[in-house]
C-alpha cells in the first residue's frame, strides 16, 4: 500500500457514503484511510463501523478474487481494528479461496491466529471452523498441526476451533475432536488452559458429544500428569457439568485424593460450582470428604464458599 496523507474520517454515519464510494471504485487506500481514522478517533466503539464496513464490502465486492485483495490489505494494516475487519471478512472468503490457493488460506489463518492483538486473534476460531466445515479432509490435518504448534496463540486457536466445530454435532467428528484436544490437556500455557477444560470441553464437547466425552474424562482422570488432571476437574466447573452429576462426582472423587495442591484446588473449584447448582447433591459428598484425610483439603475449600 502506498504511503499517503490520511484524511480525517467523518465523525457520524456520513463516513459510510464516502467509504461506499471508494469501495465501489476499488480505491483501497482511501477506504482504509477512513477505517484507520475511525479506529483512532473512536476506539471505544469500533464494532458499529466494522460491521457496517463489512456489509458495504460484501455488497460491492461480490467477486472473491477482488475481495481477497482487500482482505490482504486489511490484514496488513497497522490498526488492530482494521485487521479485525479483515479477519471478519476472511470468515466468508477462506472457503472460496481454498480450492484455488490452499497455502494462501493457511497463511491467512496463521496471520489471524498469531496476531499481536487479542481482538484479531478472537476471530481465528470462527475462520478456521468455516474452513473445517467446508473441507474437513484438508482442515483436520492442519488443525492437528496447530495442536502441537510452538505458538501458544495457534494452540489456543485450535482449542477454540474444536469448541466451535463441536456445535455441528456431526457423529463422525466426535472421536476425532476428542483425539485432537487430548494432547492439549497437558498444555501449561495459561492462555491455552483457561480456554480448555470448562470452555472447550465442558461447554463444548460435553454438551454436544456427552457419552463420548464422559468416556474420555474417565480415562483422562486416571492419568498421572497434574495438568491433565487439573483440566479434567475444571470441565465440571462448567454449567454443563451439572447435567452429569453422578459422573462428575465419581470422577472428582478420584481426583480429590490427589495430594498435589494444583489438582485438588481444581477439584474444589468444580465442587463449588456444582454445589451452587445442586447443593442437595454436593453438600453430603463434601461432608463425607471432610471425614477422609485424603480428601479433606478440597472439601474444606469448597465448603468455605458454599456455607
Amino acid at each position: 500500500m502506498a504511503n499517503q496523507k490520511h484524511h480525517a474520517a467523518p465523525t457520524n454515519d456520513g463516513w459510510t457514503t464516502l467509504f461506499e464510494e471508494y469501495v465501489r471504485h476499488d480505491d483501497i487506500d482511501k477506504a482504509l484511510d477512513i477505517l484507520t481514522n475511525l479506529a483512532s478517533s473512536s476506539p471505544a466503539a469500533p464494532a458499529s463501523y466494522k460491521f457496517r464496513a463489512l456489509e458495504i464490502i460484501d455488497n460491492h465486492l461480490p467477486d472473491p478474487n477482488q475481495a481477497r485483495v482487500w482482505l490482504h490489505h486489511l490484514l496488513d494494516s497497522h490498526s488492530p481494528s482494521v485487521r479485525d475487519l479483515g479477519a471478519l471478512l476472511a470468515e466468508n472468503l477462506v472457503p472460496l479461496i481454498y480450492p484455488h490457493s490452499p497455502q494462501e488460506v493457511v497463511e491467512i489463518l496463521t496471520r489471524i491466529a498469531d496476531d499481536q492483538n487479542w481482538e484479531v486473534r478472537e476471530s481465528a476460531g470462527h475462520v478456521f471452523s468455516q474452513l473445517l466445515k467446508s473441507v474437513p479432509a484438508d482442515a483436520f490435518p492442519l488443525l492437528e498441526q496447530w495442536v502441537s504448534h510452538p505458538s501458544e496463540n495457534l494452540r489456543r486457536a485450535a482449542v477454540i476451533t474444536i469448541k466451535k466445530v463441536a456445535k455441528e454435532r456431526r457423529p463422525e467428528w466426535g472421536v476425532q475432536l476428542l483425539d485432537l484436544i487430548e494432547p492439549l490437556l497437558s498444555d501449561h500455557s495459561i492462555y491455552v488452559r483457561k480456554n480448555l477444560g470448562a470452555f472447550a470441553i465442558g461447554d463444548g464437547l460435553l454438551r454436544y458429544y456427552p457419552e463420548l466425552t464422559l468416556e474420555r474424562l474417565r480415562i483422562w482422570a486416571t492419568w498421572v500428569d497434574e495438568q491433565v488432571r487439573w483440566s479434567v476437574a475444571m470441565v465440571f466447573s462448567a454449567a454443563e457439568g451439572a447435567k452429569h452429576m453422578d459422573e462428575a462426582i465419581n470422577i472428582l472423587d478420584r481426583l480429590a485424593r490427589d495430594e498435589r495442591r494444583y489438582v485438588w484446588r481444581a477439584v474444589a473449584s468444580a465442587m463449588r460450582s456444582l454445589g451452587r447448582r445442586s447443593p442437595e447433591r454436593i453438600m453430603p459428598v463434601l461432608k463425607r470428604w471432610l471425614e477422609d484425610p485424603t480428601r479433606s483439603s478440597p472439601a474444606q475449600v469448597a465448603l468455605k464458599y458454599l456455607t
